[in-house]
């Protein structure tokens, strides 16, 4: 089981791999007979991910930019998430302290946006960054199901980090 800052890493990881794989979903349905009643679905879909992986870094940029050393390190962690930097125990000690009240729970939360990842890629058969185009038929479904399922959770963005730091920051 993968613990501590190594998993914002894989979540990084897997946004990178939804992300683009929905466009490449998007582009395969457009060709389909009813393409205009899955549009609206499709659109709440991608652009709650989208806002998503944009909440997630921008947080992840707060949290981070304290404690990184340099602004290469800041862009090798970020683009990056597959990387070696994940996983250095120096790294996961400046987060602990940044977040002493909070770490926990947000690793926590980390985690839980991991499992959904996991099983949107999943679900949606992505493999190396693409959607099987033989998924078409199921491909609508899932849209239609999970659309509805989607925008029933959208939930306004927080003015405030997701974290309390140890600065107030």
């Amino acid at each position: 089981m993968v613990i501590g800052v190594e998993i914002v890493g894989l979540v990084l990881a897997l946004f990178q791999m939804v992300a683009p794989a929905l466009q490449q979903c998007r582009q395969e349905l457009q060709g389909i007979k009813h393409w205009a009643k899955y549009r609206k679905n499709f659109l709440l879909i991608s652009g709650s991910i989208s806002n998503q992986v944009i909440i997630f870094r921008e947080n992840l940029e707060t949290l981070l930019s304290p404690i990184v050393t340099s602004d290469a390190e800041m862009q090798i962690l970020l683009e990056d998430p597959d990387g070696p930097e994940w996983k250095n125990e120096d790294l996961a000690g400046r987060v602990k302290k940044r977040l002493p009240k909070s770490h926990d729970n947000y690793f926590e939360a980390v985690a839980n946006m991991k499992e959904t990842l996991e099983k949107l890629v999943q679900e949606l058969h992505i493999v190396d960054g693409k959607v099987n185009p033989r998924q078409k038929l199921w491909l609508l479904t899932f849209v239609a199901t999970l659309g509805r399922r989607v925008g029933h959770q959208i939930q306004a963005v927080p003015d405030e980090p997701a974290f309390a730091t140890q600065d107030g920051i």
